[in-house]
């Protein structure tokens, strides 16, 4: 049993270094103890310091726990070295953001299945980031005899688990040999495969559930702060689901960036956040009404252009023309009208977007197999393209226009 198991709330702690080897680009250090928890039981591993060399993962291999450290290139920094004894330092913030989350899910658990009768088959911890809050999520199994809950019923089970943290009730944690009568008692998703017959294994208890577990847990229910359940959503089978949850800090951040984005929101909109939701929904539907409008327009501008050329007289070897507002539906319009006269024989070269987000530039080419052959790869190539095709078309995907006169000086040059 490592330190960091007999106490969680260790923040350094000193041991030594029993065996180094290279693990490019990092260096795997064994410990005598350690207070890093390597990542098993669903948690996520600790991260933090050796001296001053900085630990970035931590993994079990057997009764090991493997650091993996990112050697400090800095004169002033002692070289780790077997038998030093050494001093760790644990990413304080990191660790206890995992012991709310992992005691958060032993407590939810434990309300899920005497309230509601789901049992509790997995979970995952996600990880915590710059960019958003993780959320965990608890996988669940419908006992039987008990009716399929329903989102009120989940936050009646959030209410009482958040009672339970005002509360402060106590978290213990007790430690039993294989073969103890009390782990019969204990709920496990099973014990690892490689466990040795002399190890310990630790029962948590809160409350009167009692969940066999490696991680680190807080003392109190109290350290959770609060608990908020988020998404809750039935599988494929009628008797599982999935429930998504946050807890403590990650709660207040959650929060903060909610906060925020209402403050975004309530600016670009000009209006409170009570309207916020109508109005979205009023301007995606006119985006809708728009886009449809544009959209007839746009097959009603290629029918017009096609027909222009119809109606030349001689008529042209090849078109060239770059739509900047047109779209794949104009490509396909203005080709089918033009085509639907088979006597018609020319050459299409033509281009839509303006290479800006959401309306990126492609390229058709329409016309004789042989002029296809022989004219599209060298286009493409020309307008930093990528895109094929067989027979009488050439579709593709371009990036640049820089050549665009190198391409249409090819065309003319062919049909000379």
């Amino acid at each position: 049993m490592y330190a960091c198991q007999r106490d969680s709330y260790l923040k350094e702690f000193e041991t030594k270094i029993v065996a180094l080897s290279e693990n490019e680009p990092y260096l795997k250090v064994e410990l005598e103890d350690t207070i890093l928890f390597p990542e098993g039981g669903g948690q996520n591993y600790d991260t933090g310091f050796i001296g001053s060399h900085r630990v970035v993962n931590v993994f079990r291999e057997g009764r090991k726990a493997i650091h993996y450290v990112e050697v400090s290139s800095k004169e002033n920094d002692a070289p780790l070295v077997p038998n030093d004894l050494v001093r760790l330092k644990v990413d304080w913030d990191r660790r206890f953001d995992n012991m709310q989350q992992h005691t958060g899910q032993h407590l939810l658990s434990a309300v899920l299945e005497t309230k509601l009768g789901l049992k509790t088959k997995s979970w995952w911890m996600a990880e915590n980031s710059i960019e958003e809050v993780g959320q965990s999520y608890i996988e669940l199994e419908l006992m039987d005899g008990h009716k399929v809950p329903t989102n009120s019923d989940i936050q009646v089970v959030e209410q009482e688990a958040n009672q339970y943290i005002r509360d402060q009730l106590p978290v213990s944690i007790t430690t039993h040999k294989l073969g103890d009568p009390e782990l019969e008692k204990a709920y496990s998703r099973g014990l690892p495969e490689d466990l040795p017959k002399d190890a310990l294994i630790r029962i948590v208890n809160i409350l009167e559930d009692r969940n066999m577990c490696c991680g680190t847990h807080v003392q109190n229910l109290a350290h959770l702060q609060i608990i908020k359940t988020l998404q809750f959503q039935k599988s494929k089978k009628t008797t599982e689901f999935v429930l998504y949850f946050i807890v403590g800090k990650r709660v207040e951040r959650y929060i903060d960036i909610c906060f925020n984005r209402e403050l975004q929101l309530t600016n670009l909109l000009k209006n409170r956040p009570l309207d916020h939701y109508s109005l979205i929904e009023k301007a995606l539907t006119s985006c809708k009404n728009t886009k449809k409008i544009n959209s007839n327009l746009l097959k009603e501008l290629a029918l017009f252009e096609a027909e222009k050329v119809k109606n030349m007289d001689p008529l042209p070897k090849y078109i060239i023309d770059h739509r900047k507002e047109g779209s794949s539906e104009y490509i396909g319009t203005f080709i089918k009208e033009l085509t639907s006269d088979k006597g018609l024989n020319l050459f299409i070269f033509l281009i839509v977007g303006n290479g800006e987000s959401g309306n990126p530039y492609q390229l058709a080419l329409f016309g004789d197999p042989q002029d296809i052959k022989k004219l599209g790869s060298k286009i493409c190539e020309y307008l930093d393209g990528k895109g094929g095709g067989s027979g009488n078309r050439f579709n593709a995907k371009i990036n640049s226009l820089k050549e665009y006169k190198k391409a249409v000086a090819l065309v003319e040059e062919h049909f000379k």
